[in-house]
């Protein structure tokens, strides 16, 4: 018996770590997001003013400015994800060979995620940078919901997803009374906010966890 409290006792300290390292995992990629989203939006903002002071083209700087986001933030999620040992890796659902969901979580993410990326691409100009905050707000709550069958409650997915969701009111209204320069200071904001207070906030929690305080 001693032996098996022993076993248990075991399990019960990989499950901890294994949360804990899945939760830094989310939390260093929000944060990051939180910093890359905000500052090409800025970007994109003040492209005239940033153009004329550094003497390049303005298609230039919003080409540069995609895609150091794009490809920065895409490797270092991936780098980020990948990193984490595949003992961290287990869900609730390995003891069940059927269950796709369980396994292939992470590749269900990631298509989500860039599925839903794609759709401000079709979006009129106007409402082009709403639209990443809504589509933002969709992927951040999917992922909570198929995280809470398999890794456990990331509340910081949700709410993070929530604010953005209801950001997006004032936001499109902000637009449709032509205040576009406002629209996308408001965005760059409510994507910092949402993005890095998420990712903080898994941070923190992934510590408490690893404590035994939660």
């Amino acid at each position: 018996m001693k032996n098996l409290g022993n076993i248990s006792d075991t399990f019960l300290i990989i499950d901890r770590y294994s949360d804990y390292m899945y939760r830094r995992a989310w939390g260093k990629v929000m944060i990051i997001w939180g910093i890359l989203l905000p500052l090409t939006i800025t970007i994109f903002t003040l492209n005239t003013q940033l153009s004329i002071l550094l003497d390049v083209e303005e298609i230039f700087l919003k080409f540069l400015a995609t895609g150091l986001c794009v490809l920065f933030g895409t490797s270092f999620t991936l780098y980020i994800f990948l990193s984490v040992p595949k003992l961290t890796l287990r869900t609730k659902e390995e003891d069940e060979p059927s269950s796709i969901i369980g396994h292939y979580h992470g590749i269900l993410l990631g298509l989500t995620w860039f599925i839903l990326f794609q759709i401000p691409n079709f979006i009129i100009a106007p409402f082009h940078i709403v639209s990443y905050v809504v589509v933002s707000s969709i992927a951040l709550i999917f992922s909570y919901l198929l995280l809470e069958k398999i890794h456990g409650r990331y509340k910081e997915l949700l709410i993070s997803g929530t604010v953005l969701l209801m950001s997006s009111i004032p936001l499109t209204l902000m637009v449709f009374l032509d205040l576009i320069v406002l629209a996308q200071i408001s965005t760059a904001i409510v994507f910092a906010y949402s993005f890095l207070s998420g990712g903080f906030y898994s941070m923190y929690m992934a510590g408490k966890i690893l404590d035994g305080n939660f």
